[in-house]
């Protein structure tokens, strides 16, 4: 099966703190944790892990955030060949905290859906 996906991407950033913090606050990250997602990116590497021939149309920057989308998708085998270096910088990125008590439920969670599309 062949697919070809025109493909979305955004920058997703993690950090993990101790709790969130109420208005005003500042609260420490213990660490951070980066990666690419979006919708579009999300189905190509589905469809490549269930073995379909995967082509991505992509808009990405000169960075290191499009220097990473470009390894991955590398390594899942699916080929640069329509991705295009658009701008200096690859646009939208997301940051999400996570607190240790709601981290498991939030992965939890993640791996329900998750399994509920590949049933």
């Amino acid at each position: 099966m062949q697919v070809f996906v025109a493909a979305n991407v955004l920058q997703v950033t993690c950090a993990s703190v101790p709790q969130l913090p109420r208005p005003g606050e500042i609260v420490l990250a213990s660490g951070t944790h980066s990666e690419a997602g979006g919708k579009g990116l999300n189905v190509a590497l589905g469809c490549r892990r269930l073995g379909a021939e995967v082509r991505a149309l992509l808009g990405i920057g000169r960075d290191t955030p499009g220097d990473g989308l470009v390894a991955l998708l590398r390594a899942h085998g699916i080929p640069g060949t329509h991705v295009h270096r658009l701008a200096e910088t690859s646009g939208i990125e997301e940051f999400v905290s996570m607190v240790p008590a709601k981290q498991q439920q939030y992965l939890n969670r993640i791996m329900q859906v998750h399994l509920a599309v590949l049933e």
